[in-house]
């Protein structure tokens, strides 16, 4: 295949390179400018100094070939990402099944304490050293991604709890109130034998409606409380959460963290290219799926130019 080194960026290609993530397009131009579009980048450098190395086919204007690292592949991922500020059961089930396949790290950590121990250390939150305490710590940080750079590690996951805590008990204080609710239309009449199932009129008819209400006065004086005395820490994961609305959280065989595209699936690979800064999930060795966060590699802590192999785009 006949190839051009890119010097100057050509114009009308249709390829462009975005936060280190190729993506095609009609007369767009193919630029070395790392144009960070994405909402949830701020300032990463995952290919550390280096510089783009991209050829395009002078035969095929739609095959391109670029130089970059594979860091990882994608083990498990889990469902869509839901709306932090909307209904709480949506999120918590979210939340719920992401933490699910990042405890699944937990369980390899342990597992390679015993049958690694000679070979060098896996990422730093799946090391034979790892608390569980860690990977909940990284976990935050990556659900949290772009707006992890305004907070410590241990700070996020103090962000991420705190909201939430308020999410469990909104979903609680919901609960309660349609058991009240239930109640009051059970005292009225409105519940009968006759437009009731029997099950769920027994369950109303058990209910103690002053230990209810207690309960509920409890819980929101508690999200009162939750949302005056940590304000910064709910600001920031408000925004940070928001970028995984989209997405998905996904673990890689090596143990790493990420945020993915939607579509993102196991068997992608997490891939750094030349010149860009955020990794790249990639499907096949010839397909772009998007670009991702991935805890642990986005300043270039793993980059290392000479391991770097040739991927061919289409």
């Amino acid at each position: 295949m006949l190839q051009e080194q890119i010097g100057d960026p050509p114009k009308g290609t249709g390829f462009t390179l975005q936060g280190g993530m190729v993506s095609s397009g009609r007369n767009v131009e193919l630029t070395r400018e790392v144009a960070l579009r994405s909402e949830f980048v701020r300032s990463f450098q995952a290919c550390g100094e280096s510089q783009p190395d991209i050829r395009i086919s002078t035969l095929s204007p739609n095959t391109l070939t670029l130089s970059g690292m594979a860091v990882d592949v994608i083990q498990e991922v889990g469902r869509p990402g839901s709306d932090p500020t909307g209904g709480p059961e949506d999120f918590l089930q979210c939340m719920d099944d992401w933490k699910r396949i990042a405890g699944g790290a937990y369980v390899q950590a342990q597992i390679q304490a015993q049958i690694q121990a000679s070979r060098p250390a896996p990422p730093y939150y799946l090391s034979i050293r790892a608390e569980k305490v860690d990977l909940q710590k990284a976990f935050a940080a990556t659900i949290m991604a772009g707006h992890f750079y305004l907070l410590s590690e241990a700070d996020a996951y103090s962000a991420f709890s705190v909201w939430y805590r308020i999410m469990k008990l909104r979903y609680q204080i919901d609960v309660q109130t349609l058991m009240l609710r239930a109640a009051e239309w059970h005292s009225s009449g409105t519940l009968t034998a006759e437009n009731t199932p029997a099950d769920i009129l027994a369950d109303v008819e058990s209910y103690d409606t002053d230990k209810i209400r207690r309960e509920l006065e409890d819980a929101l004086a508690e999200v009162t409380r939750l949302r005056a005395t940590n304000q910064k820490f709910l600001r920031c994961a408000k925004g940070g959460l928001a970028t995984a609305k989209h997405r998905r959280f996904g673990r890689g065989r090596k143990g790493y963290f990420a945020l993915v595209p939607a579509r993102g699936m196991a068997g992608d690979e997490i891939v750094v290219f030349k010149g860009g800064c955020m990794p790249i999930l990639v499907r096949d060795r010839t397909e772009i799926v998007g670009e991702c966060y991935v805890q642990g590699i986005m300043q270039g802590e793993v980059w290392k130019e000479e391991l770097c192999e040739e991927f061919v785009i289409f």
